[in-house]
């Protein structure tokens, strides 16, 4: 097991163990194991020394908003004055068709990626794209997480802020879902952890007006991605801070 965590916060992680004899199960064993991850004040790996070229969030995360057909670029540097630094990235937008390119180059006593993306109208989406940038000396790894937010149209933000909000967050435990309904619709909250996968979801049909739902799911510490679908149409994606 390899990993770099990006992020403060409580994770998860279960090794399943399967025995098999002839080709047939005859039993598994499940074992869970926490990660605290925290402040690292001797960091040994090489990291990125120019970050700050990389706009952030209201949680100080890097994020890059971006449309449809709008060129995604972004230049990450590295110090390789020993020679043995390598950077790569990877990430959904490096799995799909239309898919990202990565390259890098030494440049003085820097190494130099540089990450290149065109969004279509197929990419558009609420929910972010991660892009993990890695770098390594051959001992050591470091792993920076940047998510890209790619829209359809520029105002649609402002559209789904003034009849959906989420509060309170960040919260210790449960969260309000308050939404405006012009018609009777079927609600759909769900919950990701950063990686994607769905923690937690529920769905309630309610009649037009003004609503507030309650969603106590009992989530870690930890950061989350809470999706909102309205009739099975996404209206809202929003990262929630468990503390």
């Amino acid at each position: 097991i390899d990993w770099t965590a990006a992020q403060q916060g409580h994770y998860v992680m279960m090794v399943k163990c399967e025995e098999f004899r002839n080709g047939v199960k005859i039993g598994e064993i499940n074992r869970d194991m926490q990660y605290i991850v925290m402040l690292d004040t001797s960091i040994l790996a090489p990291t990125i020394i120019n970050m700050s070229v990389i706009p952030t969030n209201s949680a100080g995360y890097p994020y890059i908003v971006s449309q449809q057909n709008q060129n995604v670029s972004f230049t990450l540097m590295s110090d390789n004055s020993a020679n043995n630094v390598s950077i790569q990235a990877f990430g959904e937008p490096f799995l799909i068709s239309n898919s990202a390119t990565f390259t890098s180059v030494q440049n003085g006593n820097d190494i130099v990626g540089s990450f290149d993306w065109n969004p279509t109208s197929s990419e558009a989406r609420i929910n972010p794209y991660f892009v993990v940038i890695r770098t390594t000396n051959g001992s050591y790894s470091f792993d920076e997480t940047i998510q890209i937010e790619v829209s359809s149209v520029s105002s649609v933000n402002d559209v789904i802020t003034e009849e959906l909000n989420i509060f309170p967050n960040p919260t210790n435990d449960e969260f309000y879902v308050e939404i405006f309904l012009d018609k009777t619709s079927e609600i759909y909250v769900v919950v990701y952890n950063l990686l994607g996968k769905k923690v937690n979801d529920y769905s309630t049909q309610k009649p037009s007006g003004k609503h507030v739902l309650e969603s106590d799911f009992n989530l870690k510490s930890g950061n989350y991605i809470v999706s909102i679908l309205k009739d099975n149409v996404e209206i809202r994606s929003e990262k929630l801070i468990i503390r």
